[in-house]
């Protein structure tokens, strides 16, 4: 049927199939209700970090946008890490992918912040975690910064102990060598007067030129001493050989040291680029389910559900019920209406029933209900009213 509905016809039909939509709706609801009722709570944490880029403050040396961006983006990667979810996962006792799947990092829009989000079932581990993931960020960035810093120190460390070796050696051999020859004072002596001659000459050369008179009387002086250690015996000269390379050694060893202090200094100086600016806290409310927008939804949904069904029963009746209907199908103008009336008697009711329930003839049904009404009873007004 081709028929335009007004909004009357539409509130017709919503009174009609009422308890349709009111169980429909209702029953959709519900189920969204129980649905979110039963539903794990998912709690979200987040920690925020900040990392300054070196020389991003100093006069001159400002980074451009696209560096800060390149630079930001590789911090994001390297949160998300297994090197970074190793040691988080070491920090909280659970295993790299519990942690690798609990965790995301995102860039603070416009800035050099980086956000750290986690969920899981209990809020308290969602920021034990972020925290944790923030704590192993900004330890294994101070370890790459202090690697080249620990390497040299390591080095020269390295190269003290092998020089402590090889001085206490040359201090026993000198030792041995004094006891074995009692007549070699007088080499050693003027071994180490020629070692401070020549130290002398190297600070000297510093400032003046080998034409100066005072490096000429010094090198006469260094001249002396050799040709005096050149007529000592072979004892002396090996005596001479020996507190020589001992002096050297001495001297190396305290360079070697200096380095060692300076290279701890070095390595106390470094700091981390990642500062944190705000801990994670446990949240009091889940992020998931949130129940005010299923329970609305599933108020919207329902109410939807029940119009939708209510209009499709509506369309698949194929009963005519208004007047438009019956002048669209039968293509003749209605003249008239004659309401169902009742009859007060319990025999004309019966007689009805039985006429209805065996299917006599209309026009028969119709004379035995007109004779059991009175003549002026509204039931008859209808009939002289079509007649007329």
């Amino acid at each position: 049927m081709d028929i335009d509905l007004s909004l009357q016809d539409y509130w017709r039909i919503l009174k009609r199939r009422k308890w349709i939509v009111l169980f429909i709706s209702g029953t959709t609801f519900l189920s969204v209700f129980f649905y979110t009722q039963v539903q794990t709570p998912i709690y979200s944490a987040q920690a925020m970090v900040k990392f300054e880029p070196p020389g991003s403050k100093l006069p001159g040396t400002e980074m451009t946008n696209w560096d800060m961006w390149t630079q930001i983006q590789t911090e994001v990667r390297v949160l998300q890490s297994v090197g970074v979810a190793e040691r988080a996962a070491k920090k909280m006792g659970w295993s790299l992918e519990k942690v690798q799947g609990s965790y995301q990092v995102k860039r603070v829009e416009q800035s050099n912040l980086l956000a750290i989000l986690t969920t899981g079932v209990d809020p308290a581990r969602a920021a034990g975690l972020a925290n944790a993931v923030a704590e192993a960020y900004i330890e294994r960035d101070l370890e790459e910064r202090s690697r080249h810093a620990r390497k040299s120190l390591e080095d020269v460390v390295a190269r003290r102990q092998d020089l402590e070796e090889s001085l206490q050696d040359l201090e026993e051999e000198r030792q041995a060598f004094l006891e074995k020859h009692q007549t070699t004072r007088l080499g050693t002596s003027m071994a180490s007067l020629l070692l401070d001659l020549e130290s002398r000459r190297k600070e000297m050369m510093k400032k003046y030129t080998p034409e100066h008179p005072e490096m000429i009387k010094l090198e006469q002086r260094i001249q002396a001493a050799k040709s005096q250690l050149s007529r000592l015996p072979s004892q002396e000269t090996e005596l001479e050989r020996i507190t020589r390379d001992l002096r050297v050694n001495e001297e190396v060893y305290k360079t070697l040291s200096r380095q060692t202090e300076e290279a701890k200094i070095a390595l106390a100086s470094v700091v981390s680029f990642v500062t944190v600016i705000s801990r994670a806290t446990a949240p009091l409310n889940p992020v998931s389910p949130r129940k005010g927008l299923n329970y609305g939804v599933g108020a919207v949904l329902g109410i939807f559900l029940g119009f939708l069904v209510a209009f499709i029963l509506e369309n698949l009746d194929i009963s005519i019920s208004t007047l438009e209907e019956i002048e669209k199908v039968l293509e003749v103008p209605v003249l008239g209406i004659i309401p169902h009336f009742s009859t007060d008697k319990k025999w004309g009711s019966l007689l009805a029933k039985i006429m209805r329930k065996q299917r006599y003839p209309t026009d028969l049904f119709r004379s035995l209900l007109i004779f059991h009404h009175k003549t002026k009873s509204p039931f008859i007004e209808v009939y002289h009213s079509l007649r007329a």
